[in-house]
């Protein structure tokens, strides 16, 4: 925090255009459901599941890469 816990003067403009308030995407939540469809778990396992899948293709090319420009 700035000293004496006031802001910069120079931030006061920005601070001003946003107004949530105003912005229906923050506020709403349609027909009370939470803001995600799927339990974060399985949001989890998800992202890894494809981290890990990603990675494995990577390695995958990597290693033909090699492979194949040492037999020539």
């Amino acid at each position: 925090m700035h000293p004496k816990g006031h802001l910069p003067q120079s931030i006061y403009p920005t601070l001003l255009m946003i107004d949530k308030n105003q912005c229906q995407a923050h506020t709403r939540n349609p027909w009370g459901r939470s803001q995600h469809r799927y339990d974060y778990r399985f949001r989890y396992l998800l992202m890894g599941s494809l981290s890990i899948l990603f990675l494995a293709v990577v390695i995958v090319v990597i290693i033909v890469i090699v492979e194949t420009s040492n037999g020539h």
